[in-house]
């Protein structure tokens, strides 16, 4: 997972320009509440332009669905150690 912080406020989009596999995008607006989801953006695509998101959550493809998240959800994150010393 990899967590982006928007720096365009009010509005954030994401690309897959060189990129070789497909992701899932979860774009999160205030208070890191889920407001759109691209569920699967292949290699080339352009994601959703989502006005108010404010970060934006990098899964694999067919995560965000697995896990059950939905429009309106609020995720929470956690610090974590790292495993590399």
């Amino acid at each position: 997972m990899l967590l982006f912080n928007g720096r365009f406020t009010p509005f954030m989009w994401m690309h897959m320009f060189v990129m070789r596999f497909a992701i899932a995008i979860v774009l999160l607006g205030r208070g890191d509440r889920v407001i759109k989801i691209n569920r699967e953006l292949w290699p080339w695509q352009v994601s959703s332009i989502v006005f108010g998101a404010r970060k934006a959550v990098e899964l694999p493809a067919g995560a965000a669905k697995l896990s059950g998240i939905e429009v309106g959800d609020l995720l929470e994150f956690e610090a974590r150690a790292s495993a590399v010393d």
